[in-house]
């Protein structure tokens, strides 16, 4: 966007710098390529600000997808770890229990 802006600048300038020189110059030339170049530039911040909105959607849309999926997970290993609690506490409590 800067280049744009910059090429926008040294365009308006040489054809200022033209038509300053030529008494009775048309300058409608120099206008149209600097509202061209105006409105390229707009298109391209437009364009580079929707890509980061896609780019941001993907990103919370994975990140939601791979919550609900380390969810689903923990919730699977639950009982696993429970057994596996109860095999540990038996093993420690029985040599006191006799």
């Amino acid at each position: 966007m800067k280049i744009l802006a910059m090429f926008g600048a040294v365009l308006l300038a040489v054809g200022s710098a033209g038509a300053g020189s030529a008494a009775a110059a048309d300058d409608s030339k120099v206008k149209e390529g600097a509202k061209e170049v105006e409105s390229g530039g707009k298109q391209v911040g437009d364009g580079v600000a929707d890509t980061a909105k896609g780019v941001g959607k993907t990103v919370v849309g994975g990140a939601e997808v791979g919550g609900e999926k380390i969810k689903e997970e923990g919730e699977a290993a639950k009982p696993k770890a429970t057994s596996a609690w109860e095999s540990v506490k038996t093993f420690f409590t029985r040599p006191f229990s006799k």
